[in-house]
């Protein structure tokens, strides 16, 4: 990075072209940041499924009641 400090396009070439070895304490941390941030997107997303489904559930058992109702079955 010190090399092409004063020629930042060869720097951004370099770095993509070469694989980070040795990962800092906050590189580290950035990588479980991000990893923990998409799986609490992906359980946002679950719970949604999941409250959809419960009401669905909801609905059909209130579907059913009535329908037993109907035919004398409560």
């Amino acid at each position: 990075k010190k090399i092409f400090t004063h020629y930042p396009e060869y720097q951004r070439e370099v770095s993509s072209m070469t694989e980070l070895k040795i990962k800092t304490l906050s590189m580290q941390l950035a990588e479980k940041d991000e990893q923990l941030a998409e799986q609490k997107e992906q359980l946002a997303e679950k719970d949604e499924q999941l409250t959809a489904y419960k009401a669905e559930l909801a609905n059909k058992n209130a579907e059913l009641i009535a329908l037993k109702k109907q035919y004398g079955l409560l």
